[in-house]
């Protein structure tokens, strides 16, 4: 019975990884050992198979989410580095149960979506490093953001909002710090810490003075009610 699951699982084109409820990778099917992995990271904890510091911080974040709230979450999108090369990811977390309802791991069901958003990556060597679309999560559907219908991102911390031309607000995983570097190829531009501006979109640029003579810059934007801007 075991060996005929197995089986199954090895010929669904879509990565699934199981994870104990010490973060070590137990099982993964042939799809996510060839798009994530080339050694072997059984017995791994999952957080140390990923590079990169701060990736490692998210996924360890990821895991301890999942642990404390529902049994099913929304989708999560975001990128991960393996092998020396970036992957757009869409990963949708559940949690394992034991026989006595404890909390056993969990398993995550993985799709690359890295051509998608990034286009042709023969270009960046296999690595999703530009955006040309943006994914987000909308209404439990991965919904692709044309990067010329966005006016502005805000920094939510961990995460960020993205709102476009006609006033649509959604939410993403990505730092502003990950989508800054994605889109500065799309002419967007960091105005303040926790602002990304499309500079198609840009009326005006003041910079004004604080009380004790300190520079910081406000961007005036706005809205284009009938189109987009042209290109």
């Amino acid at each position: 019975m075991i060996n005929s699951i197995n089986n199954i699982i090895s010929l669904i084109p879509t990565g699934i990884v199981f994870i104990d409820n010490q973060r070590k990778v137990k099982y993964m099917n042939p799809y996510a050992r060839d798009l994530l992995l080339e050694e072997d990271s059984f017995e791994k904890d999952i957080a140390h198979v990923h590079e990169g510091e701060d990736i490692k911080d998210k996924v360890i974040l990821f895991f301890e989410k999942i642990k404390k709230e529902a049994d099913t979450e929304l989708p999560i999108v975001t990128t991960f580095k393996f092998n020396g090369k970036q992957k757009l990811l869409v990963i949708k977390l559940n949690k394992l149960y034991d026989k006595n309802n404890k909390f056993a791991g969990i398993v995550a069901t993985i799709f690359d979506i890295s051509t998608i958003s990034c286009g042709n990556l023969e270009n960046h060597n296999g690595s999703c490093t530009q955006f040309n679309k943006i994914p987000v999560v909308s209404n439990g559907s991965i919904k692709f953001i044309e990067t010329q219908e966005i006016v502005f991102v805000k920094s939510l911390g961990s995460s960020t909002v993205i709102v476009t031309f006609n006033n649509e607000e959604y939410l993403t995983n990505f730092k502003i710090s990950e989508l800054e570097s994605k889109l500065s190829h799309r002419g967007f531009f960091r105005s303040h810490k926790s602002y990304l501006v499309n500079l198609s979109y840009l009326k005006e640029l003041m910079t004004d003075k604080t009380s004790n003579g300190e520079k910081y810059k406000h961007i005036h934007y706005f809205l284009w009610k009938s189109r987009k801007p042209q290109r």
